[in-house]
């Protein structure tokens, strides 16, 4: 399975509200990303990890700034892995967490 799609990165930043208490604000981002399955080793690696890895996306590597989740089809994902594969992409492996903002 290989598809390109627009993907939400989502990073969490902590402001101070207006009383002085620390809140968590999300920057969201909009891009293309190449979504594909993982390997069967790196499904076996996540696993031994007690990661329950979904799948990969692929970025263009200047529009990715290390958030923490990314979002496909309204469904949130976690970010447990991600490398440049070479100067122009990163590679993200996310994994389907409940109960995450």
């Amino acid at each position: 399975m290989e598809r390109v799609s627009i993907v939400k990165l989502i990073g969490i930043r902590t402001e101070l509200s207006p009383i002085g208490e620390p809140i968590d604000v999300e920057e969201v981002t909009e891009v293309y990303g190449t979504i594909t399955s993982v390997t069967a080793s790196e499904w076996f690696q996540a696993r031994r990890d007690d990661i329950n890895s979904r799948c990969r996306v692929l970025v263009h590597s200047f529009e990715y700034s290390d958030q923490e989740f990314v979002e496909i089809g309204g469904t949130r994902y976690k970010v447990y892995r991600h490398f440049e594969n070479n100067e122009d992409f990163t590679e993200l492996y996310l994994e389907e967490k409940v109960g995450t903002k």
